[in-house]
C-alpha cells in the first residue's frame, strides 16, 4: 500500500472510530462536538466532549501515531509507534473522569455531533 493510500485509510478509520467514541458518550448524557466537515473526504481528528460544566478534547495525532485526551502533547496519550495505533485506547469513563471545568466558551467554532 503506498502512503497516501495508507494516510487516507488511517484518518477515515480514525474519523469512525471518534463518531463511535461520540456515540457513546452521548449515551452517557455528554454533549460532543467537533468541527464541520463541509467536503465528502473531511475526517475529524479531534472531539470535544461536554458534561456537568466541564470538558475536554479527545483524538488522534500523525506524529508519532497517537492518542490522547486532553492535549496531544501534555494530556493522557496512548498508542505511541510500537503499540497498537489504530484501535481506541481510553474508555468512556476515562474520558468522563478526565473532563475538567469549563474556563472560556469556544462554541462558535464548533458544531454539536
Amino acid at each position: 500500500m503506498d502512503y497516501l493510500t495508507a494516510y487516507w485509510k488511517r484518518k477515515e478509520n480514525n474519523h469512525n472510530v471518534l463518531m463511535s467514541v461520540a456515540e457513546q458518550l452521548k449515551a452517557e448524557g455528554c454533549k460532543v462536538y467537533s468541527t464541520k466537515c463541509n467536503k465528502p473526504r473531511d475526517t475529524r481528528e479531534y472531539i470535544v466532549v461536554e458534561k456537568d460544566g466541564k470538558r475536554n478534547i479527545v483524538g488522534f495525532a500523525e506524529v508519532p501515531y497517537r492518542w490522547y485526551i486532553g492535549s496531544s502533547y501534555s494530556g493522557k496519550i496512548a498508542g505511541l509507534v510500537g503499540e497498537d495505533t489504530y484501535g481506541f485506547p481510553f474508555t468512556v469513563d476515562e474520558i468522563i473522569k478526565s473532563l475538567v471545568p469549563i474556563t472560556e466558551k469556544r462554541d462558535w467554532f464548533y458544531v454539536e455531533i
